[in-house]
């Protein structure tokens, strides 16, 4: 992870259907630019084993400095090979 990267709200929610809503708000806190900016996602079970990854781009996948974007990820649950936990 990019620490010029700062997380500002994570919220991971299963809709009716099953599937894992990742969403988060994130911003650039370095002195530069971000570009090509990529997000990947680990779900975990109470074990620590991962049982799910999904990636993607922000909104903005070039971020100036102190841009904030946002990234809307989502897992089926037939991604998954166990049954994530969160804290």
């Amino acid at each position: 992870m990019n620490s010029n990267l700062k997380i500002l709200f994570n919220q991971t929610s299963k809709d009716t259907l099953g599937n894992w809503n990742l969403n988060r708000e994130a911003q650039n806190i370095g002195p530069n630019p971000l570009n090509n900016v990529r997000v990947v996602r680990h779900l975990y079970d109470a074990l620590g084993n991962i049982v799910g990854v999904t990636q993607g781009s922000p909104l903005a996948s070039n971020l100036g400095i102190r841009q904030i974007t946002i990234f809307n990820l989502q897992l089926k649950p037939t991604d998954l090979t166990g049954i994530p936990q969160f804290l």
